[in-house]
């Protein structure tokens, strides 16, 4: 997991936050793979849609900022 300043992260975890104008900065890191965020800030990584398991093909993979997309149905 890579930690980036605060002010760089576009939707990542904001690991911590020492700020307050009492010194550090608050960082935050990209969410772990299986989990997303679509908001910067101290929301939680969710864990991705697992297709298979709707029994539907994956459209679109999982990424740190966004969710699988499931598509058609699996076949019989």
């Amino acid at each position: 997991m890579d930690a980036l300043p605060a002010d760089a992260c576009l939707r990542a975890v904001l690991l911590w936050d020492c700020g307050f104008g009492d010194g550090g900065e608050g960082v935050c890191v990209s969410c772990e793979d299986g989990r997303f965020s679509t908001e910067a800030g101290v929301a939680p990584c969710r864990r991705c849609t697992q297709c298979r398991v709707l029994n539907r093909r994956v459209d679109t993979a999982c990424s740190p900022t966004s969710d699988t997309v499931c598509g058609q149905c699996l076949p019989r």
